[in-house]
């Protein structure tokens, strides 16, 4: 075990949040007009955790295509640092 934690990076600290933790096309409303804001429905699986997990949950569950992760998630990482900037800490 001391040489895997040698070869494992450091955690980053985020600060942790709540989640919606089932983030995919089929819990999010948007408005005709395409004006915010979004609305976010199905919360049965809302946790209280680290934001990166609902960025990960929602790139599995929509199933991007493997060259539109970067896309996504520099729009994930935009608007984070808009609301909450330590979120993003460690994203790389």
């Amino acid at each position: 075990l001391v040489r895997l934690a040698g070869r494992t990076p450091v955690m980053a600290r985020r600060p942790y949040s709540l989640l919606h933790a089932d983030l995919h096309r089929d819990n999010v409303i948007v408005s005709y007009g395409g004006s915010l804001p979004l609305i976010c429905v199905d919360w049965e699986l809302a946790t209280y955790g680290d934001p990166l997990h609902d960025l990960a949950t929602h790139l599995v569950r929509m199933r991007y295509p493997e060259h539109q992760w970067p896309e996504v998630i520099a729009a994930w990482e935009e608007a984070m640092r808009g609301i909450r900037p330590a979120a993003v800490n460690g994203l790389a």
